[in-house]
C-alpha cells in the first residue's frame, strides 16, 4: 500500500514515462501535489470505514517507527538533518494524500511531525480523565442527565448534543426529581464532553439514525450492485412505473381565465427490463387514473404480447383492484413492489435518471431532485425559472427524445451475451440495437383482441341483441359471423366487452344461461357469444351494402327456419295450411306465407312457434287442401329489408 515514485511505478508496470503521463491525463493514477509520489490504486476511494481505519492504523505504526528512527538521528546530531527532513517529508506526503481522499488522520501535519522528531513523544498520551469523571457535580448528575438527554436526543430529527444538554438543564430547573442536572449549569462544557463520549461508546448516534432517519440508515446496509440485466432473459419481465420529470411543469391554456397556467407533467412507462426498452408510455398534464393505466397496458400487450414470466409494478395506482383484475384476466403473473425501494425497479429508476441527465437538464425550468443545488437559477431567486413550453411542446420534446437520442445513444451494458460485432469501438451498444437483436429471434406470446376486450370488460355494460344488432356509443354493430335467431330475444341480456383504444369491434358475453333449441348450443353466464363490427369506419355506400347483405342473411335464416317447421308439422306429405294468428285460423294458402312470416318474426325463441303450430294442428278438423302453387310461393319466401 506504499506510495511509489514515477520511476518506480514505470518500472513496476513496465511502461514508458510517455505512457505514464497519458495515464495521468486520463485520471487513471494520482500524483500528490508538490511531490513526485503517486498512487495507482482506485480501490482506496471505495473502501469502507472499517477498512480505512485499519489502513490508518497500519500506516501510523509504520510512520511511528520511522519517527523513532528520526528522533535517534536528531538526538545523535543534536539537530535536524537532511535525513530527518526527508523522513518528515515522506510521512507528510503520505498523510496528506490519504487525507485528501477522505481518510481521518490527526497529528501528522508538518509541525506535529517536527515536534515528534525533536521530543521523541511519538504516540499521543491519553488524558487522565478519559474514563472517570473527576468533577463531583457532573459525576453525581451524569446518570439522570443521560436519562433526560437520551430521550430528548432520540426524539429529535436533527442531532444537536449542545441543544439537548441545554434543554435538559432547562427542564431540570422546574422538576425537583432532576435537581442534580440543574446544578451542572456551571459545568456545562464538562457535561457536554462526557455526554458526547458516552454517545460514541454506546452507539446512540447510530440508534438515532435508525429511529429518525431510516432511509439514511438503510443505505448503509449491504446491497448487490447493478440492475441484474444479465440474470434475466429478453421479455421475461416488464416493469410498470410512474415518473415525475425534473422540471417545474409546462403551460396550458385556461379557457375560463383566458391565460396560460403552469401545469405539472405526469407520466407512466412500461419497460422491458433486460434492454431498458420503453414498450409504451403516456404523458399527461392531469393526474392518471386506473383506466389510463389499463389502456396503456392494452396497447403494450397488443403490440408486444405478454411477458414470459411476470410484470412488476409500483404499489400505488398500478396495484389498484381495477389494474390487477385486468392483468389477472390475461393470465399474467404480477408482482407489486414494496414502497420506497427503488432498487426493486432498478431499470426504471436508471431510465428516469437518463431522462434527467440527458433531457431535463437542458430545460430552463429544470428543478432537480435537490433543487437548491441542482436546479437552474438564472437570478437570485431559489424558485425555478418560469417554464416557456406549452404542454403540447413538452410532449413532443419528450417523444423526440425517447424515440431518438435515448434509444440511439451508445451505452455501456453489463450483459455477457452481446455479440462483439454489435458493440462500437468504445464497447458500447444502443438500447435500440440491443432490443432489435433480441427481438429478431424472440417468439412473441400474442394476446388476441378478444382476450384483451374480455380483460378490459366491465360488468356494468349490459345490452340487448334485439333486432339482430347492437347500438353502442351511437354506432351500429353487426355480428361478423352468422348467429342464431334465438339470440335476439328481448329478454336475453348480454355483457359487452370493448377496447377503448379500438372501438371497431366489440364482443358479446351471455349475462344469463341461454339454450339455443335450434342448434342445441348452450351458453352459460359469462360465456363468449360472438363478435360484432362497427359500421362507423365505412363509407355511406359500404354501409348500405353491408346492411343489405346482413339483412339478407337474416332473411335466409328465417326461410330455413320456416322450411324446418313445415317439415316438422306437415301431415303426411302436405304442409299444414292453417296457422294461428291474432284473428284466428287462416286457411287460405296464399295468405299463409304472410302469417308464417309474421309469426317467425315475432316468435323467437322457437318455443313460441312450436306452441303456435301445435295449437294450429289441434284446431284442424279436416285435412286442408294443399296446392303446388301455394307450396312454391312459400318456398320462395322473401322478407322485406
Amino acid at each position: 500500500m506504499s506510495l511509489l515514485t514515477i520511476t518506480q511505478f514505470c518500472k513496476m508496470k513496465d511502461i514508458s514515462e510517455r505512457t505514464f503521463y497519458r495515464m495521468k491525463s486520463e485520471n487513471k493514477i494520482q500524483v500528490i501535489p508538490g511531490t513526485e509520489f503517486i498512487y495507482s490504486s482506485e480501490e482506496l476511494f471505495r473502501l469502507s470505514e472499517a477498512d480505512r481505519e485499519l489502513i490508518v492504523e497500519l500506516k501510523m505504526k509504520k510512520w511511528n517507527e520511522a519517527l523513532k528512527n528520526a528522533h535517534n538521528i536528531y538526538k545523535l546530531n543534536n539537530k535536524a538533518t537532511a535525513q530527518t527532513t526527508h523522513i518528515i517529508q515522506n510521512i507528510e506526503a503520505e498523510a496528506s494524500f490519504l487525507k485528501n481522499i477522505g481518510f481521518k488522520i490527526k497529528g501528522y501535519d508538518k509541525r506535529s511531525l517536527q515536534i515528534k522528531v525533536k521530543t521523541g513523544k511519538i504516540s499521543r498520551k491519553a488524558r487522565e480523565e478519559a474514563k472517570p469523571i473527576r468533577n463531583d457535580f457532573v459525576r453525581y448528575a451524569f446518570p439522570k442527565a443521560m436519562e433526560l438527554i437520551c430521550n430528548l436526543h432520540l426524539q429529535r430529527a436533527m442531532i444537536s448534543v449542545n441543544e439537548a444538554v441545554d434543554r435538559a438543564i432547562y427542564y431540570a430547573k422546574s422538576n425537583e426529581d432532576y435537581y442534580e442536572v440543574a446544578a451542572c449549569e456551571k459545568y456545562i462544557h464538562t457535561l457536554r464532553r462526557h455526554i458526547r463520549r458516552a454517545f460514541k461508546e454506546s452507539k446512540l448516534n447510530t440508534l438515532h439514525d435508525f429511529i429518525n432517519h431510516y432511509n439514511k440508515h438503510n443505505k448503509k446496509r449491504a446491497y448487490v450492485k447493478g440492475a441484474f440485466t444479465d440474470d434475466i432473459d429478453f421479455m421475461d419481465i416488464i416493469s410498470l412505473d410512474d415518473h415525475k420529470f425534473d422540471v417545474a411543469g409546462a403551460l396550458e391554456w385556461d379557457e375560463y381565465e383566458g391565460k396560460w397556467r403552469p401545469k405539472k407533467i405526469y407520466s407512466w412507462f412500461v419497460v422491458e427490463m433486460k434492454t431498458m426498452f420503453p414498450m409504451g408510455y403516456e404523458i399527461k398534464s392531469t393526474p392518471f387514473t386506473e383506466e389510463d393505466i389499463v389502456k396503456l397496458l392494452m396497447k403494450v400487450f397488443r403490440q408486444y404480447g405478454k411477458p414470459n414470466k411476470k410484470i412488476i409494478m409500483d404499489n400505488g395506482l398500478a396495484a389498484s383492484e381495477r389494474c390487477l383484475d385486468f392483468i389477472q384476466k390475461l393470465g399474467i403473473v404480477h408482482e407489486v413492489q414494496p414502497p420506497y425501494t427503488p432498487t426493486a425497479k432498478a431499470n426504471n429508476e436508471r431510465i428516469f435518471k437518463f431522462f434527467k441527465e440527458e433531457q431535463d437538464v437542458y430545460m430552463n425550468d429544470f428543478v432537480g431532485s435537490n433543487h437548491p443545488t441542482e436546479g437552474r437559477h438564472s437570478g437570485k431567486e431559489l424558485s425555478p425559472d418560469e417554464t416557456l413550453r406549452t404542454i403540447e411542446e413538452a410532449k413532443k420534446q419528450y417523444d423526440n427524445y425517447v424515440n431518438g437520442y435515448y434509444l440511439e445513444r451508445p451505452r455501456t451494458r453489463d450483459i455477457k451475451d452481446i455479440p462483439p460485432h454489435l458493440l462500437d469501438n468504445t464497447k458500447r451498444i444502443s438500447i435500440k440495437t440491443l432490443y432489435d437483436y433480441y427481438y429478431r429471434t424472440y417468439e412473441k406470446k400474442p394476446v388476441t383482441d378478444i382476450r384483451l376486450r374480455y380483460a378490459y370488460m366491465k360488468y356494468d355494460l349490459v345490452k340487448s341483441f334485439r333486432n339482430f344488432y347492437i347500438t353502442y356509443k351511437k354506432e351500429v354493430y353487426l355480428p361478423v359471423t352468422e348467429v342464431s335467431l334465438v339470440l335476439n330475444d328481448p329478454s336475453y341480456k348480454y355483457i359487452i366487452a370493448t377496447d377503448p383504444t379500438d372501438l371497431n369491434k366489440i364482443d358479446m358475453y351471455a349475462a344469463q344461461d341461454i339454450l339455443d333449441s335450434m342448434t342445441g348450443e348452450y351458453f352459460k353466464k359469462g360465456d363468449y357469444v360472438c363478435t360484432l363490427e362497427s359500421l362507423a369506419m365505412l363509407s355511406s355506400n359500404e354501409k348500405k351494402a353491408k346492411v343489405s347483405i346482413y339483412n339478407k342473411r337474416i332473411n335466409k335464416a328465417y326461410k330455413e327456419l320456416a322450411n324446418n317447421y313445415r317439415a316438422k308439422f306437415a301431415t303426411q306429405k302436405d304442409l299444414v295450411n292453417s296457422v294461428v294468428s291474432d284473428n284466428g285460423l287462416i286457411d287460405i294458402a296464399k295468405e299463409q306465407t304472410k302469417q308464417v312470416e309474421k309469426i317467425l318474426k315475432s316468435s323467437v325463441p322457437v318455443q313460441k312457434i312450436e306452441l303456435a303450430l301445435d295449437r294450429a294442428q289441434q284446431s284442424i278438423t279436416e285435412e286442408p287442401e294443399f296446392t303446388e302453387s301455394s307450396m312454391n310461393e312459400l318456398n320462395e319466401l322473401e322478407v322485406e329489408e
